[in-house]
């Protein structure tokens, strides 16, 4: 993680861990699936820099983000459990003043994506559906491996009640059967799973995941093909519960995407094959670049805001180079947070429209998206 900084965003209702490298690029959010943490994109933050600002970010009840109360309303409720991570996320770009993000999601992290794409287009410029979970395909095109999903249930409600290097083994095991569970990331991962409230609501995470309505939040066909923005299916051939023939059909369904299938690979592409990850994902984020700055509509959108005071944000690691100047970092040193004109809390942002879109006007008036459209 050298180069990079770990930051903490207190937004209204919750507390977010960001690991990211702090740039003027486009920003793309990274989240993690069920169980993870922002570290699940460790080996891929300095080589996405490169063409983005990659912030790889805790969810709530996850590593090191704050563990709100869970909403108890049904998949047809404006507000439910799982909508919530959407609503944190909806939070961190009002708070940076961004009016759209890339987002790559994994797992649970391709769920949420999801979300966003379908019920609040207008904040997304771009997705990457890494291994998503949560979508319901045609039965008959492509099966599920309830199997998969037994043993996934077994592993984490095991590791939970028993967090000991064996059983946190096996459930990273799950995500990489062929092979790149590190002694370091059994290690990580237990930290993280001991650690209150984690611990607490990570049990009950995983109590409403696998509860017997939970197919009800799943996003049908007609609802991923209603997609309508830039969009990279990146799956693997080993990926557990759902295989390649998931990827082709969501291929198939969203107009206009794009399809990378990567080999000897199962649930963390992005920590298996680092190198072909972050070439696939840097590819598709620099031709998504390419084409918003021959519309001009990038250089708007990142358009500083003088009238605005920069987002607050507590830092809590201190990069190793100086963003402001790279060369000009004595040993020691730290940057200067606020310094202009790109130190994180004072990083070109996103114009801040006079009305906000009609999906956030929703949310903060307590009229949000149904889950399912």
């Amino acid at each position: 993680l050298l180069g990079t900084e770990t930051r903490f965003y207190h937004t209204a209702h919750y507390t977010t861990r960001s690991l990211e490298v702090a740039n003027d690029k486009q920003p793309l959010f990274l989240l993690h699936g069920g169980g993870g943490h922002a570290e699940t994109y460790s080996r891929n933050l300095n080589a996405l820099a490169k063409v983005c600002r990659p912030m790889a970010l805790d969810f709530i009840w996850h590593g090191q983000s704050s563990a709100p109360p869970f909403a108890n309303g049904s998949a047809q409720d404006p507000v439910n459990w799982l909508r919530q991570f959407t609503l944190q996320m909806l939070e961190i770009m009002d708070h940076l003043q961004l009016d759209k993000v890339a987002i790559e999601g994994e797992s649970l992290g391709g769920w949420i994506a999801l979300d966003l794409a379908v019920n609040y287009p207008d904040r997304v410029s771009a997705i990457v559906l890494n291994t998503a979970w949560g979508i319901a395909l045609d039965p008959s095109v492509v099966p599920e491996g309830n199997a998969d999903l037994d043993a996934l249930k077994t592993t984490s409600l095991e590791a939970l009640e028993h967090p000991t290097d064996e059983t946190l083994r096996k459930r990273l095991e799950w995500l990489m059967p062929l092979g790149g569970v590190t002694d370091e990331l059994v290690q990580l991962r237990k930290a993280l799973w001991a650690a209150e409230p984690t611990h607490s609501a990570l049990k009950e995470y995983y109590e409403r995941l696998f509860a017997p309505d939970i197919a009800s939040y799943y996003f049908d066909e007609r609802a991923i093909a209603s997609i309508t923005c830039p969009t990279l299916v990146l799956w693997t051939d080993q990926n557990p519960i759902h295989g390649p023939d998931a990827a082709h059909r969501l291929h198939q369904l969203v107009p206009h995407s794009d399809l990378h299938i990567m080999a000897g690979c199962a649930h963390w592409p992005q920590w298996e094959r680092p190198e072909e990850h972050d070439r696939v994902v840097g590819t598709f984020m620099s031709k998504l670049d390419n084409g918003n700055k021959k519309r001009g509509a990038w250089q708007w959108l990142m358009r500083p805001r003088q009238d605005v005071a920069p987002a607050t944000a507590e830092p809590t690691t201190r990069t190793p180079k100086s963003l402001t100047n790279p060369t000009s970092m004595q040993s020691g040193d730290s940057p200067t947070i606020g310094t202009p004109p790109c130190s994180l809390t004072n990083w070109p942002k996103t114009r801040l429209k006079a009305s906000r879109s009609a999906a956030s006007r929703s949310y903060f008036a307590g009229r949000t998206a149904r889950f399912l459209p």
